[in-house]
């Protein structure tokens, strides 16, 4: 469709992309402009404007318009405009999402074939066990050779397989340890070596160093959660443990058992990727069923070796 606007020396001329003829709008000057001002402001991308003498309008045979059939003319203009615009994001807001999830990608781990995909900071401490015949990863030794250089957990198995920007993780998770204030365990990501990380610490009861969402970035451990609760209730019994990471707003939420309410929230976009972990402080626990399901990070062969020169654990030895 294609609406010519009389003026006192030119048309101007809105193209839309529709194939429904021509419309002259014949009206006095005043009222004209005040249309010809609304019509300028519909510049979008299905729009083009331009000028056009007066008597090429009349060789295009237009149609004559008064003024009482603008209003409807130019509410029709608009709404072939914002329904073609709305489409369009449409479109692309879920050609976006779709790209968004074919990049995604899961990972599993039941620790049926042992521990070949993760090196940890001290081989003695950790091993495979057998609890209601499945395989699981247990930290069974609280004592460790393994120093930190700065104030951090000290039982750490690093998975090797991916290393992960935006996710969500699950894993079942068992305290082993004897009940204290300080009975933990911990989940770790955006591991990128010893000294830079995040850290969810589960931890009995709450306090600025337990039950927290915490950072390491070349000195001791920081907290960042600004949302936690009284602490965490372990028990005998195996618990659900989930991670949402979103590495674009920084946002950090953990859940317990309850998988609709967090119960720990932060903010932090210092480490936009990395490895994922489990371990404790140092305490002990059993750890199942993990699964990973986020946007792998793709590093060059730069960024890989400068991870290798980094890394500081020793592979572990089936």
């Amino acid at each position: 469709m294609t609406c010519y606007v009389e003026s006192a020396r030119n048309t101007r001329i809105i193209s839309i992309n529709r194939n429904l003829g021509n419309v002259f709008v014949n009206c006095p000057d005043s009222r004209k402009l005040r249309l010809v001002n609304l019509l300028r402001n519909l510049t979008f991308t299905q729009v083009q404007c331009a000028c056009l003498p007066f008597n090429n309008m009349i060789s295009a045979g237009a149609r004559t318009l008064t003024y009482n059939h603008c209003t409807i003319l130019l509410a029709f203009i608009c709404a072939q405009l914002f329904g073609s615009l709305s489409f369009a994001q449409n479109s692309e807001s879920q050609k976006a999402e779709q790209d968004k999830q074919a990049k995604k990608q899961t990972y599993t781990e039941d620790f049926e074939s042992g521990m070949k995909a993760w090196k940890v900071t001290d081989e003695k401490c950790w091993k495979i066990e057998k609890a209601n015949k499945s395989s699981v990863l247990s930290l069974f030794k609280k004592q460790t050779k393994y120093s930190p250089k700065v104030r951090s957990p000290r039982h750490i198995a690093i998975n090797q397989v991916k290393q992960w920007k935006s996710f969500q993780l699950d894993v079942d998770v068992l305290s082993t340890h004897k009940d204290y204030n300080h009975r933990d365990v911990c989940i770790f990501f955006g591991y990128q070596n010893p000294s830079k990380f995040y850290y969810v610490h589960l931890g009995k009861k709450t306090d600025n160093a337990a039950n927290q969402i915490f950072i390491v970035n070349d000195k001791p451990r920081t907290k960042i959660s600004t949302k936690t609760t009284r602490g965490t209730n372990w028990d005998n019994k195996w618990h659900k443990v989930r991670i949402i990471r979103d590495a674009n707003s920084g946002k950090i939420e953990v859940f317990f058992d309850n998988m609709k309410k967090p119960v720990m929230v932060a903010e932090n976009k210092q480490f936009t990727w990395g490895k994922i972990g489990l371990g404790s402080f140092d305490d002990t626990a059993q750890f199942d069923n993990l699964v990973i399901k986020g946007i792998p990070y793709q590093t060059d062969s730069s960024n890989a070796n400068s991870q290798k020169k980094n890394s500081h654990t020793p592979s572990h030895q089936k």
